[in-house]
């Protein structure tokens, strides 16, 4: 489409006349939110006039403002401010003047949106590492938690927590915040989460950090199984080993972890099928599982001892020769290890620009890694702001255990500087996405320091992110408001979707691609109902799970033999009764479709497949002649049948319901017995009663309990199969016939 584009001036030869040049863009990647801003520099931009414009390529189609237009906020020779109109999604941006094109733009658009973690069983824990499962699910670790938890890839996701087992009381961590000195189930530590290969969860826990007192201060990995709901808890070896973080080496079917503290500063690792799971571990009473340089049994820890006291390794990634890499978080450094050999090679990072606070007397504090499909390195420096890329394949010919005369280290570059030294910025965590994105956690201020720094820097917390493809060009998102501080940040591989924790406001926050939301409801596309119709409740009448909380149930009959997958918002007939939703809206006396169906009273509802509740559907009820907005007013079972031309006891698809049953109640197809094609028969899916797809003792007990005429309040009409008005041994004995589950 075109928005307010001039005319360009021609010359004879038919190509645009240009006195100033092609244009120069500084930028290779921005970024904004939704609706959003964004800023272009470079040189040879010219005056706003007719022949100046920016072209905007997204979705298979392309927008183009002039410079003229509303939406430009200013136009200089060598900046330009637009403010995006809502139809501009992720793509690209290009600057035309005088009919020359700048180089093209990566421009990310990004929904913003954000949820709250807090639940009253711990108020106090804060989010820390996130991750994704394949089900588009997000799952945190958090400082100060007793349980892991989950947000769903709903709109507006709710946080739920899984409580973690362990021996209480008095629980199995010590604590002497605020000066008492005791035990705890509360773990003080909760920095990493990682997803495995087959979706299930590991997580480190871990008592206070730093812990100076007399009590055992346990640490261990769990490790979780959300579709099992099935918990292992594996017990570090020593006493306040503080257990920082977790790899998953399937090469060698070991678990790695990193001891941050003084007592610990080493890399650790067990055996996932021979370390014994102890989720009710005692420490005052019972055996710890043994250490060993080299794994001489299957039950024992292998621990590896940094040379340097206190480094503080954090967290670990496997590289593809199976090293281990880590940064020494107090010790300036990025290591790798082998854990076949035990060969430790250190990296030393140049020296660190913090000059205030606590990186004053840390150091840079390396804290997070990752690994691109290039092999490449990337590491987040929390007090220097910093974003490193190393480059292992460069130790084959320069000396990277050293810093040069410059203070560089050959193998390693500073793609990206977010603080001065002096200004309190931070970065807290990164990671490399599936899409070749860097994404990395700025802060206004370290986390848990609130706004402290914020006098100096204004409130700077937002990602950032580094496109590899386009030579580890940076973008920056707009600030978030009030918004202190930022930790884990991960990109979903699935939904594209990329995660952030909200330490200091117990929340965490969402970016949604634009490129993969067409309409801009928040839903992916590939999960998306009307994937180009905005609707963002996602609302699916003839699909969606019938509620039985009008009975008292405590669940839904997730199965319905005559659903489709559009959402209300795009399905012409929402119930699937046969008559669309502009016709119901106007069946009554006077309506524009009161022609069809002259018997109708009234209106009938576009989301009710039996509107007065008979249990006849509206469609059917039109084509007999009933009054389908009347109780009292509807067809026998006999006359559905005669309708058809066939007996009342006719099946003709053989599925164990009657043709005129099908017809008349369900409206579903005779001669069909998966009417709606989605795998699982029309008589199945009537006979099953509740949300778990299949029909068991479950369902007759319920159908059991309901017994009896429609007169009866615990009458339930879905459950009365026949749709006679009564439920009895008929019914019973037609979900018998169906026992099983649906494919």
């Amino acid at each position: 489409m075109i928005l307010g584009l001039g005319l360009l001036s021609l010359t004879a030869g038919g190509r645009a006349a240009s006195a100033i040049g092609q244009p120069q863009v500084n930028e290779r990647v921005v970024a904004t939110y939704f609706n959003g801003q964004i800023t272009l520099t470079g040189s040879r931009f010219g005056l706003p006039i007719s022949q100046r414009s920016l072209r905007f390529d997204y979705d298979s189609t392309s927008t183009t403002l002039a410079s003229s237009d509303p939406a430009v906020q200013s136009w200089g020779a060598t900046s330009i401010v637009v403010n995006l109109p809502p139809a501009i999604h992720t793509g690209r941006v290009t600057v035309i003047v005088d009919g020359q094109s700048s180089a093209g733009v990566d421009l990310y658009v990004y929904i913003l949106r954000t949820s709250p973690t807090a639940l009253p069983s711990n108020g106090s824990a804060r989010p820390l590492a996130v991750t994704t499962t394949p089900d588009g699910r997000l799952w945190i670790d958090e400082e100060f938690h007793r349980e892991i938890k989950v947000l769903t890839n709903a709109l507006s996701p709710s946080a739920s927590a899984v409580n973690i087992p362990q021996f209480i009381p008095p629980g199995i961590y010590a604590n002497n915040l605020g000066g008492a000195d005791g035990r705890t189930p509360v773990s003080a530590l909760g920095e990493d989460v990682e997803t495995d290969t087959d979706g299930s969860i590991w997580l480190t826990d871990g008592g206070a950090f730093l812990y100076a007192g007399q009590q055992i201060n346990t640490s261990r990995i769990i490790h979780y199984t959300p579709a099992s709901g099935a918990f292992a808890c594996y017990n570090v070896p020593g006493n306040d080993a503080e257990v920082f973080a977790v790899v998953i080496d399937h090469a060698r079917g070991m678990v790695w972890y990193s001891e941050s503290s003084p007592r610990g500063n080493a890399i650790g690792g067990f055996s996932i099928s021979g370390a014994t799971s102890a989720c009710q571990f005692n420490p005052d009473a019972d055996a710890q599982a043994p250490l060993c340089s080299v794994q001489q049994v299957p039950a024992c820890h292998q621990h590896f001892a940094l040379p340097t006291a206190n480094s503080q390794p954090t967290h670990l990634v496997l590289d593809g020769s199976g090293n281990i890499w880590f940064p020494e978080y107090s010790n300036n450094k990025i290591a790798r290890l082998n854990p076949t050999t035990g060969a430790l090679l250190e990296l030393p990072l140049p020296p660190p620009i913090v000059r205030q606070g606590p990186g004053s007397f840390v150091g840079s504090g390396p804290f997070e890694i990752d690994i691109d499909a290039n092999g490449d390195l990337w590491v987040a420096e929390y007090f220097d702001a910093t974003v490193d890329r190393i480059q292992p394949s460069r130790l084959a010919t320069n000396d990277c255990t050293h810093l040069d005369t410059m203070n560089h280290n050959p193998c390693i570059d500073e793609i990206f500087v977010g603080s001065n030294g002096l200004d309190g910025i931070t970065i807290h965590t990164l990671n490399v996405g599936p899409n070749g994105l860097v994404w990395f956690s700025l802060s206004g201020s370290p986390a848990g320091f609130g706004n402290v720094f914020n006098v100096l820097n204004g409130n700077a917390s937002r990602p950032g992110v580094i496109s590899i493809a386009r030579g580890n060009a940076v973008a920056l998102l707009p600030p978030l408001p009030n918004v202190p501080d930022l930790a884990g940040i991960v990109q979903d591989p699935i939904s594209g979707d990329v995660w952030f924790a909200e330490y200091s406001n117990q929340a965490v926050g969402r970016l949604q691609d634009t490129s993969n939301d067409g309409d801009t409801d928040g839903v992916p596309n590939q999960i998306d109902n009307c994937p180009t119709t905005s609707n963002p409740d996602q609302k699916n009448t003839d699909h969606d799970p019938l509620s039985l909380a009008a009975w008292s149930k405590p669940y839904k009959d997730a199965t319905r033999p005559n659903g489709d997958a559009p959402g209300d918002a795009c399905d012409p007939d929402a119930d699937n009764d046969g008559l669309s939703n502009t016709v119901e809206s106007a069946l009554g006396p006077g309506g524009a479709s009161h022609a069809s169906c002259p018997s109708a009273t009234a209106n009938t509802d576009s989301l009710l497949l039996d509107t007065d509740g008979d249990r006849v559907t509206d469609g059917t009820e039109c084509q007999l002649g009933t009054d389908p907005a009347d109780a009292n007013s509807h067809p026998t079972t006999a006359d559905c049948a005669a309708s058809l031309g066939v007996s009342a006891i006719t099946d003709s698809d053989g599925d164990g319901v009657r043709d005129g049953v099908e017809f008349c109640y369900y409206n579903t197809d005779p001669h069909s017995a998966n009417t709606d094609g989605d795998g699982c028969g029309d008589a199945r899916e009537i006979a099953s009663i509740n949300a778990d797809l299949t029909v068991n003792s479950t369902d007759l007990q319920q159908v059991a309990v309901a017994f009896g005429p429609s007169s009866r309040p615990q009458y339930i009409p879905d459950f009365d199969s026949d749709k006679n008005g009564n439920i009895n041994s008929t019914d019973l004995q037609f979900l018998a016939v169906h026992f099983g589950p649906c494919p």
